[in-house]
């Protein structure tokens, strides 16, 4: 599990490059100087996102991947799917349609997360393929029991199809249709595979279909157990945003020197009085010695992880410390960690 072991060491600077690019695309630039600023920041999360696919390849090979269920809402992820898939159509005359099942229960029993990444990744291809057409999301509930239904997804698209002596190996890790679309479209050839080794596990089934110059359809059915109403918890709306801590004084536990600069610009671009420091015994006095709102903590430090950090904090004698809200700021996030 090499690539499970070094993704922090890699992700870390990553996401100071992408971080700091970020800033500088807000400062003033020529247009030359914006182009090639939105370049780097194009090839960086490019970059990432392979990271990303090696490393959820190699947990899903592994058997390390963990699989959640869940009691959730299911019109609520098409919904945000959809919202995403759209930020990425800007600029396109491509037009997304979905049709639902009325029949399909609105609370459900599974994991959530692994549907939205599933749905995420035939759309975004979708997306990445056609330069003018439509996608068609559609889902049917095909059997439903007293206990369980199972769903069927179709995702079609009018985008440039995969000729007939690849569709055998689309599935197949590191594969590619041709060399020209790897050119065009860039990728690992590891999305595909990830979406049916996800479909498997969560017991279903992924089919393919297509025409060069007609269009791809995937289509993948997925069972579901029937949810709790009242098992769900509503969203409470608690997003961190620039308008909502503008003004506070922060308290940042971070050991990287390059994230320590980027947080600190980034929470003065927002109004925020920050307070830096790898050092988790002087971190825990400026709380006995300052006022602080809020605490970003970094998970993953030497000597004492963000962990033990925290629960020194919240073991603190002092109402006003060990009641103070602590979010998670890591570049590298597992299941173990949630």
């Amino acid at each position: 599990m090499l690539i499970a072991t070094v993704s922090h060491e890699i992700r870390t600077p990553l996401s100071g490059i992408i971080g700091f690019t970020d800033l500088l695309r807000e400062s003033e630039l020529t247009e030359e100087q914006r182009y090639q600023v939105n370049a780097i920041l194009s090839a960086s999360k490019a970059l990432m996102d392979i990271i990303n696919q090696l490393l959820e390849y190699s947990k899903l090979s592994a058997g390390l991947e963990l699989f959640e269920e869940v009691d959730f809402i299911f019109f609520s992820i098409i919904q945000d799917v959809v919202y995403l898939c759209k930020t990425l159509m800007l600029g396109k005359e491509v037009e997304l349609k979905v049709e639902l099942d009325p029949d399909i229960p609105a609370e459900l029993l599974g994991d959530p997360s692994k549907l939205s990444q599933v749905l995420l990744n035939l759309l975004g291809n979708s997306v990445k393929f056609v330069e003018k057409g439509s996608i068609h999301l559609n889902v049917q509930c095909v059997q439903k029991r007293q206990e369980e239904v199972v769903l069927r997804f179709t995702v079609a698209d009018t985008g440039i199809g995969i000729p007939e002596q690849d569709l055998e190996h689309i599935f197949t890790s590191f594969r590619q249709a041709k060399q020209h679309t790897f050119s065009k479209y860039g990728g690992t050839g590891l999305g595909l595979n990830i979406v049916k080794q996800i479909i498997q596990k969560l017991n279903g089934d992924i089919r393919v279909r297509s025409r060069m110059g007609e269009g791809t359809t995937f289509t993948f059915t997925l069972p579901y157990r029937l949810g709790k109403p009242h098992a769900i918890i509503a969203d409470t709306g608690l997003t961190l945003s620039p308008e909502k801590i503008r003004g506070m004084r922060v308290l940042v536990f971070e050991d990287n020197e390059m994230n320590q600069k980027l947080i600190e610009h980034r929470l003065k671009s927002w109004g925020c009085t920050p307070h830096i420091t790898e050092n988790a015994p002087y971190g825990l006095k400026l709380l006995e010695t300052k006022n602080i709102d809020l605490v970003l903590m970094d998970l993953k430090m030497p000597l004492l992880n963000g962990f033990e950090v925290t629960q020194r904090i919240r073991k603190h004698s002092s109402n006003s410390i060990n009641s103070i809200p602590i979010i998670a700021l890591t570049a590298d996030f597992t299941a173990e960690d949630k």
